[in-house]
């Protein structure tokens, strides 16, 4: 550790969008959000909105990163 710097430490993921893990934010990754909310078994970088929910407002919310 850096003497006198923060470090935090958390489980959280950060995707930012890349929710496949394929290294770019693209309709893959709303494919991956759309299956995931139908199928019920959604991973915690699925959750774009931070809301702790997985619905269709994620999906809006990837469209508006991949749209911007």
């Amino acid at each position: 550790p850096d003497i006198g710097a923060y470090e935090l430490f958390t489980d959280a993921c950060i995707c930012g969008g890349d929710v496949n893990s394929d290294g770019s934010i693209n309709i893959f990754d709303i494919i991956t959000i759309l299956d995931c909310i139908l199928g019920n078994n959604c991973e915690e970088c699925s959750d774009i909105n931070g809301d702790f929910n997985y619905n269709i407002f994620d999906i809006i919310a990837l469209v508006n990163i991949i749209l911007s």
